[in-house]
């Protein structure tokens, strides 16, 4: 499934209690995300690029603003995208936040 991009401003974020930390959350096509990492906006092709790379059928995301751009991943694909990650681990131009899961 190819991720969809969203203008940053027009999503609506939320914060939630998961695994011990609070993490960032947005919905968007009545589904809940996660926020997985953010980049600078001049990374935002590298960054689709590697959200087309770990994708298989489950839903991400991909938002932008002005300054920076995020990876989102649905919190029904969590799991398997965890698994994908060991398989492709971050670029080192692609940093977590600190509260990532």
């Amino acid at each position: 499934m190819i991720p969809a991009v969203l203008d940053e401003s027009k999503i609506f974020p939320f914060k939630f209690w998961f695994e011990g930390q609070v993490q960032d959350g947005m919905a968007y096509q009545n589904e809940l995300f996660c926020r997985l990492l953010t980049a600078d906006v001049s990374e935002k092709v590298r960054l689709y690029q590697y959200a087309c790379r770990i994708s298989n059928n489950d839903r991400l995301a991909l938002s932008t603003s002005e300054s920076k751009c995020s990876l989102w991943v649905s919190l029904r694909s969590i799991e398997m995208v965890r698994k994908r990650l060991d398989d492709y681990p971050l670029p080192l131009y692609l940093k977590p936040p600190s509260n990532a899961f």
